[in-house]
């Protein structure tokens, strides 16, 4: 096998830094690919022991995450007998370090390859992460994690193999569109199969989304304490902004109830925590001398969302380690 060069401390190719392993081979030739210097098998350099030194002597060092297999392809024919031997002593004298691989065929293929192909199936075996398919011009995406064109997957391969399906270690797909999301509400873990609506704005010019009520729930006349409603609701919003929690005008009036804090409070944190999935719930008093019955489905409050503002030499750094009313525990 050959190979055109060795690079250290690489951030590109991967999680952490990483040794990145460039090998002469390819027979695919997309168009705009960054390195078709690789494509001949014949060019570049011989990988003998003095390479593979090179290589041991990044994956000794703490600071390094691992191997990155990238060309040219690592998987080109030519090349599967020394890659096969190279992941399978990389994994018996490194087996806390990380082994990815870049390649220009599908999962698909390879699994149907790996078949009659012993150094196919031993890569597979070895190896931690691959970044499959040919470089598509037409999909080509800066934005995507280590690989150029979005028809391109990073795959786990330790859990498909085990699995027998694809299943994805980064989901590129699944980041862009968190990323074009600005705000919105998602059913909580829990509730999946609970028929939860979303909030809705009854107007065009209606501030606030109504909010209903998970299950039902009872709230106690003249309690001490206040109920916790569910909604079965979280809500995802941009960094600096924030959804406020109200009563419903009529609340108080016809069935007594009133909020305990006023106006809730949802940071953008609260999303998704660990403690309770970002669940948002109203904390009502019933100050009526009869319990009250709030039924599933019934609208219990509204949610509005806003921006917020910071003071000059504001430094707050901290970081949420609960659910409900943890901000405090940070």
């Amino acid at each position: 096998m050959k190979y055109h060069n060795i690079t250290h401390a690489d951030m590109l190719n991967g999680e952490g830094l990483r040794v990145v392993l460039w090998v002469s081979g390819c027979s695919h030739h997309c168009k705009n690919c960054q390195n078709p210097i690789t494509w001949n098998p014949k060019d570049g350099l011989d990988f003998d022991e003095l390479a593979k030194e090179e290589i041991f002597n990044d994956l000794e060092k703490d600071w390094c995450s691992g191997i990155t297999l990238s060309g040219g392809d690592p998987l080109y024919i030519g090349n599967r007998e020394a890659i096969a031997k190279l992941v399978t002593e990389i994994r018996e004298k490194y087996p806390n370090k990380s082994i990815w691989s870049y390649t220009g065929y599908t999962w698909e293929d390879l699994c149907q390859e790996k078949k009659k192909d012993k150094n196919l199936d031993t890569i597979l075996k070895n190896i931690d992460v691959l970044l499959d398919g040919k470089f598509m011009l037409k999909l080509a995406d800066i934005n995507l994690h280590y690989v150029g064109s979005s028809n391109q997957c990073i795959i786990d391969v330790k859990k498909s193999l085990k699995g027998k399906k694809k299943i994805l270690y980064i989901d590129n797909k699944k980041i862009m569109e968190e990323k074009m999301r600005s705000r919105g509400f998602e059913v909580a873990k829990g509730y999946e199969d609970k028929d939860i609506n979303l909030p809705i704005r009854k107007t065009a010019h209606s501030a606030g989304y109504d909010i209903e009520c998970a299950e039902d729930t009872v709230v106690p006349a003249k309690g001490s304490v206040p109920t916790f409603i569910p909604t079965g609701l979280k809500a995802y919003m941009e960094d600096d902004e924030v959804l406020y929690l109200y009563n419903r005008s009529s609340n108080p009036k016809k069935k007594g109830l009133v909020l305990a804090n006023s106006v809730g409070v949802v940071d953008s944190d609260y999303y998704s925590n660990d403690d309770n999935d970002g669940h948002i719930m109203f904390a009502f008093y019933n100050v009526k001398d009869e319990d009250i019955i709030i039924k599933k489905g019934e609208a219990i409050g509204q949610g509005v969302f806003a921006k917020y503002l910071v003071v000059d030499g504001d430094r707050a750094k901290g970081v949420r380690k609960g659910g409900f009313g943890s901000t405090d525990k940070i």
